[in-house]
């Protein structure tokens, strides 16, 4: 069941070692520094991604400072897909809706 909550949330770049910082509430992303931030989400079809949200999203996705960033650690991670932080919300979002589309209220 989705929390419906507001979280601050403070990464560290795996490239740049620069931080990274953003406000997700369940509307939207509010106060991404850098503006440009991006994503990885590792996608394992064959292991039914996105099952075990904390598993299989969780401990293989970062936050990058930038898309140039992501793309270098993307060159030695081809598994990986990289997003805005926006597109990776939306992806989020979707796969949250889908997750308990038929659960009870």
């Amino acid at each position: 069941m989705a929390l419906h909550l507001s979280a601050q949330a403070t990464s560290r770049c795996p490239v740049t070692a620069s931080s990274i910082h953003l406000t997700v509430t369940p509307e939207q992303v509010l106060n991404l520094d850098p503006g440009e931030a991006q994503v990885s989400l590792v996608v394992d079809v064959a292991a039914r991604c996105c099952y075990n949200v904390r598993e299989d999203v969780c401990n293989d996705g970062h936050f990058f400072h930038s898309r140039e960033a992501a793309m270098r650690w993307q060159a030695t991670h081809p598994y990986a897909l990289i997003f805005s932080v926006e597109e990776a919300y939306q992806v989020g979002k979707l796969v949250e809706g889908s997750r308990f589309r038929d659960a009870a209220p």
